[in-house]
């Protein structure tokens, strides 16, 4: 990751955007483009039919799809300055009312998606981001919006949640509100990025919501069917303690996944990148320290 100092784009609130299209920018980078193609294709398929497809590249490598330059369109940056900046470059470029930021390795998209996270954003005009994500793990479908985590249940897929911020794996918003707070922190990385967009929604009088059925299928990562082990990184644990939970009920979930067999590995982390976050000044060391927490299984 290329830590930026400051915001790079910055945006002016005089595009002329086009009434009832979606632009869906999807971020990409090498080791993240295997389901492109996949994930393109479900975007194509929505019954959403006004859809314009922007699709970034953080780095250089080719993709199938055919960019066309009316309906799917390709961005490249020289090398991989993360997700938030690739987002944000999208947005720039975008024709569209409404912005659907999408993950270029969802296994699924519902084909009513965009529909519906369309239409909640018309009716609703107090909801800045409806975003969410579901993974398939042991105890159910888990939809995960920002802090909340809550299985979905069958009947309950348009039920709108509320929450202190939205993951933006599969998350609408409109263009012109997006722009006016200034879009995502160029220089945060992942999950401060969604952190800090959904917090910017917030100060500006807007609701972070998320919807089971406008929510992509995520898979879990290195085959472990648990849902904390996908957000126990070290950022996300920084997350869930200085930001979304209080020192108790950070304990109370730590106890709670412990009891299910799952215990935090020690971290790890080399001083030279340290040395070279620490450099930065401007950042706050918590949204920047690189370092990771594994889970493993208990014997």
């Amino acid at each position: 990751m290329y830590y930026l100092k400051q915001q790079v784009h910055h945006f002016q609130d005089n595009a002329e955007l086009e009434a009832a299209l979606i632009s869906v920018v999807i971020p990409v980078y090498p080791a993240k483009s295997a389901q492109l193609e996949l994930v393109i294709e479900q975007v194509k398929l929505q019954d959403y039919r006004r859809l314009e497809i922007i699709v970034v590249k953080n780095g250089a490598f080719e993709i199938c799809s055919d960019a066309d330059g009316k309906t799917l369109r390709t961005f490249e940056i020289e090398r991989n300055v993360g997700a938030a900046y690739a987002r944000n470059l999208g947005a720039k470029h975008a024709r569209g009312e409404i912005l659907w930021f999408v993950d270029s390795d969802l296994d699924s998209i519902k084909p009513d998606c965009a529909k519906i996270g369309a239409q909640t954003l018309a009716e609703n005009p107090d909801i800045g981001i409806v975003g969410g994500i579901i993974f398939p793990t042991a105890e159910g479908n888990v939809l995960t919006i920002g802090r909340q985590r809550v299985v979905a249940v069958e009947g309950d897929e348009t039920k709108i949640i509320d929450d202190d911020f939205s993951n933006t794996a599969c998350a609408f918003v409109r263009t012109r509100d997006f722009k006016r707070i200034g879009g995502f922190a160029d220089f945060i990385e992942y999950p401060f990025d969604d952190v800090d967009l959904g917090f910017k929604f917030r100060a500006a009088g807007f609701r972070c919501t998320g919807i089971a059925a406008c929510s992509g299928v995520h898979p879990l990562h290195s085959g472990r069917a648990s849902v904390f082990h996908e957000f126990m990184s070290f950022h996300n644990m920084l997350v869930h303690l200085f930001i979304s939970y209080s020192a108790a009920g950070f304990a109370k979930l730590f106890a709670k996944k412990a009891r299910q067999g799952f215990r935090l590995s020690p971290p790890s982390f080399e001083l030279t990148l340290v040395e070279r976050i620490s450099a930065l000044g401007s950042l706050p060391a918590c949204a920047s320290l690189p370092l990771t927490w594994s889970c493993t299984a208990l014997s």
